[in-house]
């Protein structure tokens, strides 16, 4: 019973933490249950668990706050699905040590541009899809997004909200979007990993109440801490997503 309360705790911060920055948690979760003695294929499958609630409940919550329309949102990222079921076959193609560590460096640099940039005012800043001069790149983002967070198990999200941002959409908006592509690459996801992966109940549901109900409260958290506060958090995300990709990179 102790263990079942850990992980509905677990799931609850990290569905809060990765909700504010449009990740879903998975990028906490899956280290955790780690280090909680989970095996590797394990964590990163029941962790989607938590990536799927969080992210559907988090992308449902904003709608319902007037910030962007999931049925936009689910229009524009619904290639990042395909992307997800794709991604894990790409290893077969490419040097993975090399593309980790690049990788981490362009994220590390990200970070640091979100932090340093100049805040834009709010006239400066595109609040909905279709008022984007480059929407129609949005697609093929969420399908490349799709493809590489499931390659490394970090899902898309966490990836889309500083490019959703450099493109010139409101934080909070980005956000929306980058929940509602969590959503479809935590799907396809654990549509993959349930071929060959075992679940464990005791664990699944804990974390997805626990998903659900920072899923469904972060919004109104991050609305009220301002734009500012989500993007550091956002980048200290980055951070960590880089960090992690390099610690692995000098494990292999």
């Amino acid at each position: 019973m102790i263990e079942q309360f850990l992980y509905f705790l677990l799931g609850l911060a990290a569905s809060v933490y990765g909700t504010i920055v449009g990740a879903g948690g998975g990028f906490i979760a899956s280290p955790t249950l780690l280090v909680l003695g989970n095996p590797p294929s394990s964590a990163s499958h029941h962790s989607l668990f938590l990536v799927l609630a969080s992210a559907a409940m988090g992308s449902i919550s904003y709608s319902l706050r007037k910030v962007g329309s999931l049925r936009v949102s689910a229009l524009y990222t619904s290639p990042g699905f395909v992307g997800g079921l794709l991604g894990p076959f790409t290893h077969l193609y490419i040097n993975e040590v090399t593309y980790k560590i690049s990788f981490a460096t362009l994220l590390i640099c990200v970070a640091i541009y979100l932090v340093l940039r100049r805040e834009k005012r709010k006239g400066e800043v595109g609040s909905t899809l279709q008022g984007l001069r480059y929407r129609y790149l949005i697609p093929l983002l969420s399908f490349i997004m799709g493809a590489v967070g499931s390659l490394f198990g970090i899902g898309g999200g966490t990836l889309m909200s500083p490019a959703l941002i450099l493109m010139g959409i409101d934080v909070h908006l980005a956000v929306s979007v980058s929940l509602t592509l969590a959503t479809f690459t935590g799907l396809s996801g654990l549509l993959s990993y349930s071929l060959f992966s075992h679940v464990d109940l005791l664990i699944v549901i804990p974390l997805i109440v626990g998903g659900l109900i920072g899923g469904r409260i972060a919004p109104r958290i991050a609305i009220r801490m301002g734009r500012r506060w989500v993007v550091r958090l956002l980048s200290l995300a980055l951070l960590i997503l880089a960090l992690s990709l390099i610690e692995e990179s000098l494990q292999a």
